[in-house]
């Protein structure tokens, strides 16, 4: 069950590019001279206590100048007077990681309510084996996997897995809709029309969110925004939702299914055979095979 997306870093909020390295590079002077300065008091002091005397000017090599003191004051004030603004493109690419984040550990959690249906595939496989072949040796292994092994689905196990799915779901609704409307230059531009309109800007802005409309049953997205009184503009996406036999199809011709336990791979139940990497496998201690 390996699943191959390329999750990008996690931010929390929204960030700008932005350059202060004038700023950084000028109050680092004043740090180091500084420290210097604190390090001759401290000598000084220790000379003094052992009747040691310093030398004439020393205390010149520590000084801070004033054209120190000019580029850190001008630093600040070019800080002072920037503008910082943020993107369309850089907000939404932002919600799309984030979503691309969840998405994945909605696809992990999966996988981690799964390992009690991988314990009945593995019971299916064997009593099937043990069925088509009349042994009764092999119905006997049966017995004795069912034995030793903690193969019963419980109530628990049932809610676990449903939630999962769900999650999966609405956390892949998500995800699919900030990839689509980053794509979309027409959203994204109605987007960016309205934020300007209501006074706002996507540096303030808290997060996007991606709902149901409650009326319209369509795909919705919502920008919040922390001023404003907590304004927000909701966008309808003229988009149709994907499902039936064609979602179904391209499941089983995706890899997360053909490396998993019903998708008919080799190495899933039998990593010792000959086309694997004979890396041994417990489901019931690592739900995610190799």
């Amino acid at each position: 069950m390996a699943i191959a997306l390329a999750f990008l870093s996690v931010s929390v909020k929204a960030q700008p590019t932005i350059d202060i390295g004038q700023l950084v590079e000028t109050s680092g002077s004043i740090v180091t001279t500084f420290d210097q300065g604190i390090q001759y008091v401290g000598g000084v002091t220790t000379a003094t206590e052992n009747g040691q005397i310093v030398g004439v000017g020393s205390a010149s090599e520590s000084h801070l100048t004033y054209g120190q003191a000019d580029a850190y004051n001008a630093a600040l004030d070019a800080t002072q007077q920037a503008v910082y603004t943020m993107s369309v493109y850089e907000y939404v690419d932002v919600a799309r990681q984030d979503a691309a984040a969840d998405f994945g550990v909605a696809v992990d959690s999966y996988i981690g309510a799964s390992s009690v249906l991988i314990q009945a595939v593995a019971v299916n496989e064997m009593s099937n084996d043990a069925e088509k072949s009349g042994d009764a040796v092999k119905a006997q292994s049966v017995q004795s996997y069912i034995a030793t092994n903690n193969v019963t689905i419980t109530n628990t196990h049932v809610d676990v897995y449903n939630d999962s799915l769900d999650a999966v779901e609405e956390s892949g609704q998500t995800f699919a809709a900030f990839v689509a409307v980053a794509n979309d230059s027409e959203v994204m531009q109605q987007l960016e029309t309205e934020v300007a309109a209501q006074g706002q800007d996507f540096l303030n802005a808290d997060q996007l969110m991606f709902e149901i409309g409650f009326e319209t049953g369509q795909p919705t997205i919502v920008a919040l925004f922390s001023t404003g009184g907590g304004a927000f503009i909701d966008i309808a996406l003229s988009y149709n939702y994907t499902g039936g036999a064609q979602l179904y199809a391209d499941g089983v011709n995706s890899e997360f299914y053909q490396t998993g336990p019903t998708g008919g791979d080799p190495c899933f139940f039998d990593p010792m055979g000959m086309e694997c990497n004979g890396e041994m496998y417990d489901p019931m201690l690592d739900p995610e095979p190799r």
